[in-house]
């Protein structure tokens, strides 16, 4: 597929191919861990702490994987981008537990495969970041389970059926039409995480995030905005946000990676649990975004490489072993 005069690439296993067997278990299961990147047209953005997150999420599943190896596919896929000449764009990287073993129970030992995609950017970013969104509060109820939660696994139903009600109200409703992203509760009301994206709220003068223990995923750009508050002095609290504080808050907005932060200048409540009888609640009585909320963009800066040290490192490594 094209779009904007560059065209999509997929890699499997270091070969250029779109073909996945039936047999892997990402698609049989769901058994494996992905991570969704920014390029900008020389390198990948961040890319140590989507590593480290994914390292995490392996040692939690159990899944063997030699990063020296996935550094030099991510290395190899990187380059075929620049000769591409790709501007910049969504990487995604799929770790799958392979192909193999009887039912849920895996093969021992497995062979974990590597995909690796790029796709266009989402349009208006720049826009968005300063204008702001609409957001709507999904009726879905987002799924707990300590064990999986903060990893970014391969079962995003939530986030698939979020993203459905949000389609069809926008698309059955015109006074919903502007809207941009599905937030998240837990099953006591609590808001937990976009279906793409990390929360945070502005609450007498506290920068609020919802603690992710029990479900969520703990999100890169989350990570490295909590970083710049400690630098900076930015009082913030991580804990639970129910629906008062988030009626209370000051200033909104969602982040990812991919994004970086946009804020919400209105949020569509769902009090009834019916996606038709929304109410518009107002986050920012001014035009967002607010004055947290600029701080943290204007501080916000991408500096890790493409291939960082750590990672530079691990292709010698495989490089040499392969020798």
């Amino acid at each position: 597929m094209t779009r904007r005069g560059w065209q999509s690439l997929t890699f499997i296993d270091g070969e250029q191919s779109d073909s996945l067997p039936v047999t892997d278990r990402a698609t049989q299961y769901g058994d494996g861990l992905f991570e969704t990147m920014r390029w900008n047209g020389s390198e990948l953005l961040l890319l140590d702490a989507h590593l480290q997150r994914l390292e995490r999420g392996c040692q939690r599943l159990k899944l063997p994987l030699s990063l020296s190896h996935l550094c030099k596919q991510v290395d190899l896929f990187t380059t075929e981008l620049k000769k591409q000449g790709c501007p910049a764009a969504v990487v995604k990287l799929i770790v799958s537990r392979g192909s193999g073993g009887r039912g849920y129970l895996p093969p021992e030992p497995a062979i974990p495969r590597l995909i690796l995609q790029s796709h266009p950017l989402p349009d208006a970013l720049e826009r968005l970041s300063l204008d702001g969104i609409a957001a709507l509060q999904s009726t879905i109820p987002i799924t707990e389970n300590p064990l999986l939660a903060g990893i970014k696994h391969l079962n995003r139903l939530d986030s698939v059926l979020a993203s459905q009600e949000l389609s069809a109200l926008r698309h059955s409703h015109p006074q919903y039409a502007d809207l941009s992203e599905a937030l998240l509760c837990d099953a006591g009301g609590a808001f937990v995480e976009g279906s793409r994206s990390n929360i945070f709220a502005v609450v007498d003068g506290i920068l609020m995030t919802p603690e992710l223990s029990r479900s969520g995923v703990a999100g890169i750009m989350r990570d490295a905005l909590l970083a710049k508050c400690q630098q900076t002095g930015i009082a913030f609290s991580i804990g639970t946000l129910p629906l008062d504080k988030i009626i209370a808050a000051s200033e909104l907005f969602i982040c990812n990676s991919v994004i970086g932060i946009q804020p919400v200048h209105t949020l569509y409540l769902q009090r009834t649990g019916v996606a038709e009888a929304c109410e518009a609640h107002d986050i920012v009585a001014e035009a967002a975004p607010g004055s947290v909320t600029t701080q943290l963009t204007r501080q916000l800066t991408f500096t890790e490489r493409s291939v960082t040290a750590r990672c530079q490192a691990l292709i010698g490594e495989f490089c040499g072993n392969s020798s």
